[in-house]
């Protein structure tokens, strides 16, 4: 049973052709260069310093509609199709063995009664195959106003990835398949056909290309993000509680109880793709970074040396993120500014670091 090839255009002319052979092809060129908006927090920093990208769960994106099992259309699935859903559903949430044939004996049975509807079915699923993928997020600039207003906050900053390094990085990764492509923005968002794009068969489900789908699509509201995605399946990256998941079903309540401890260790480390510091070719401080909210004093020598005093903080984000980039990136940091020409963003500085201690940063800031 071959996978049928699903095209579909967007507003921008991107054409996007999701094969049975796990590839993906689209109609315009890969940029050179990619761009993470990162707001100063301790988890972006972290990423810095263990050199790894967080590869987010569906649950964790900010558009409901992303990653959404509502865009799988169960509709014209059949009663034996559904019948091993549902038992390969029950083995993944059953402690002990089940008794194969009742399951699909019951499934049926109560087929006839769902009429159609195949939202738990759709929930069920889209929760299983979380545990296998992960999604990164990016984009094709670094001076989008309104990335550094949802994302970074003027005093955040973003990082610079060479494209031909990430390509690399999948293609070489042996233990993750990874994919990289960019978002197909729609004006109206549509359901993709279980029944055509999937294979279903006893003991296995095959769904790359829906899961592929729900992952590439958003509204064309988004476009202003210009983002690209990295996709990675690896085994075992763990349950992320949705926020709609107020009540379970029981066998799904003792899984998920069972294994909390295992899945919080999972979420936290199997969610990680690590990542050589070569891939970043600079970290691109916002305008206002030097600002009161990391730093009590500032003062300027003759030879225009800058000093920044931390606040003396239990935990200052700038504090440490200066030491990461000093130690590791100390030759690729740069600062944005206001043109005031143009009023817009640009990369106007670049920052060298004369010395960092506890107290204080000293840095030269060289126009660009």
């Amino acid at each position: 049973m071959a996978m049928k090839e699903l095209k579909i255009n967007d507003y921008k002319g991107r054409e996007f052709i999701y094969n049975s052979d796990k590839r993906i092809d689209f109609s315009i060129g890969k940029p050179d260069k990619l761009y993470k908006y990162c707001s100063l927090d301790k988890f972006k920093i972290e990423q810095l310093k263990y050199n790894y990208f967080y590869l987010s769960h569906p649950n964790q994106l900010n558009d409901v509609l992303d990653g959404n099992p509502n865009l799988w259309d169960f509709s014209n699935i059949e009663i034996d199709d559904y019948a091993e859903l549902v038992f390969l559903i029950k083995s993944k949430f059953q402690k002990e063995p089940i008794d194969r044939e009742k399951v699909i004996f019951d499934a049926k049975c109560e087929f006839e009664e769902l009429k159609g509807n195949f939202s738990e079915l759709n929930r069920l699923i889209s929760l299983i195959n979380s545990y296998g993928y992960g999604m990164y997020s990016l984009s094709e600039n670094f001076n989008n106003n309104l990335m550094w207003a949802h994302y970074s906050g003027d005093d955040g900053f973003v990082v610079e990835l060479n494209t031909e390094c990430i390509d690399e990085l999948l293609k070489n990764n042996t233990e993750e398949k990874g994919y990289l492509f960019p978002i197909n923005y729609q004006n109206e968002l549509e359901v993709i056909d279980i029944k055509e794009n999937s294979i279903i068969k006893k003991g296995k489900i095959n769904m790359f290309i829906p899961i592929l789908y729900y992952f590439s699509v958003k509204s064309k509201s988004w476009h202003y993000e210009n983002e690209w995605r990295i996709l990675v399946y690896k085994n075992g990256m763990g349950y992320v509680k949705n926020p709609i998941d107020i009540n379970y079903t029981k066998n799904l309540l003792e899984f998920t109880t069972e294994k909390k401890v295992e899945m919080e260790c999972k979420v936290k480390n199997n969610r990680r793709l690590k990542v050589d510091r070569d891939i970043i070719s600079k970290i691109i401080l916002g305008p206002n970074f030097f600002s009161n909210k990391h730093f009590v004093d500032f003062s300027e020598e003759p030879s225009g040396i800058l000093n920044f005093t931390f606040k003396g903080e239990e935990r200052n984000n700038a504090k440490e993120l200066f030491q990461i980039l000093s130690d590791d990136y100390s030759n690729k940091i740069y600062q944005l500014g206001i043109r005031h020409e143009t009023f817009k963003r640009e990369i106007c500085y670049k920052i060298e670091i004369e010395q960092i201690n506890q107290e204080f940063v000293r840095i030269r800031r060289v126009k660009f």
